[in-house]
């Protein structure tokens, strides 16, 4: 019994540690939510002095960019989750 109970041990340390390095820090998460939300939102980015988005304005009131914006939230939250 004994020597059952070390590799399980270990083989339990091992499949933490992976699933920790692949988690990304919530700096990471905080980072990429604000650059993407200057993406979506493009108005704010312009007023905060980013001008990658200065060229197009997104249509706030389509289908298409609520369901993006939907998407975006969703991936962020279960994102936040996992930490």
């Amino acid at each position: 019994m004994k020597k059952l109970v070390l590799p399980l041990l270990l083989l339990c340390l091992a499949c933490k540690a992976t699933t920790k390095e692949n988690t990304p820090s919530l700096s990471d998460v905080l980072e990429n939510y604000y650059q993407e939300s200057l993406a979506l939102y493009r108005l704010p980015a312009s007023y905060q002095g980013d001008t990658r988005y200065d060229d197009t304005l997104p249509n706030y009131l389509s289908p298409e960019f609520q369901n993006k914006e939907k998407a975006f939230y969703n991936s962020y939250l279960e994102q936040i989750k996992m930490l």
